[in-house]
């Protein structure tokens, strides 16, 4: 991701109605699918720590960032995690033993996205839980996955394929951001059509972004129990056979 990019994700990471609503729903699948009991939790391509909050709520969190600066955001806005700047999958290895581990829009900027799984899979205790999101259908691609950097979209079958091959049993897996999804389908047809240049982070809704939030945010108390059928972004929870 161009480092520009990833600033400006830092300074929406706390405003946008995107990142608040799927910080919303992350919580709430967490605390439905995540065991209980101690040990310690790492947070894979951690971005600004705008889920590090989320996370500390579950017990201490190792973060690897691959961008210093932003790391240094994520450091400045929760002190209490171990931030450390890493290049992946490498910086994985001196890590191991952990309860939680999570990816959240990650896996989908790397070229080998099962190697990288397979790092987080070798950094959980045995029977521990991997937590990831990604960007789903591949109907939907666009300028926004490409200044982005990402790879592919992902659909249910090809992200359980992918955790499958790395040594995961798929325990929990939904599409969300589902309700609005056909307002984007037909947003990124228009910039299609319209040869747009522009990213889902371009536009500045003002009093919307409570709104897009809030209808956003309801579908934490589906997606948390069940398989929702389509979305925008992909939810899966698995644990380390």
């Amino acid at each position: 991701m161009d480092p520009e990019l990833h600033q400006a994700h830092a300074d929406l990471d706390e405003t946008h109605w995107w990142f608040r609503g799927r910080r919303r729903i992350i919580r709430a699948v967490l605390a439905r699918h995540l065991p209980l009991g101690s040990g310690s939790i790492l947070d894979v391509g951690c971005g600004a720590g705008g889920l590090l909050g989320v996370l500390e709520e579950h017990g201490e969190v190792i973060a690897i960032e691959g961008e210093a600066t932003t790391a240094a955001v994520a450091h400045e806005r929760h002190p209490a995690a171990d931030v450390r700047v890493g290049v992946l999958p490498d910086a994985l290895a001196e890590v191991d033993e952990c309860r939680l581990v999570t990816a959240f829009d990650v896996i989908e900027h790397v070229d080998d996205d099962v190697g990288l799984l397979r790092a987080m899979h070798d950094a959980l205790a045995i029977g521990g839980t991997l937590c990831v999101t990604v960007p789903a259908l591949p109907s939907l691609w666009s300028h926004h996955d490409e200044v982005n950097g990402h790879k592919r979209r992902y659909t249910a079958r090809t992200l359980r394929a992918a955790l499958t091959d790395a040594g995961f049993d798929v325990g929990h897996l939904s599409y969300f951001n589902s309700v609005l999804l056909p307002v984007v389908w037909v947003a990124r047809r228009l910039e299609g059509l319209r040869g747009q240049q522009a990213t889902d982070f371009d536009r500045t809704l003002g009093p919307a972004d409570r709104l897009l939030e809030a209808v956003f945010a309801a579908e934490r108390h589906v997606v948390a129990r069940w398989s929702m059928p389509l979305g925008v972004s992909l939810i899966a929870v698995a644990v380390r056979r």
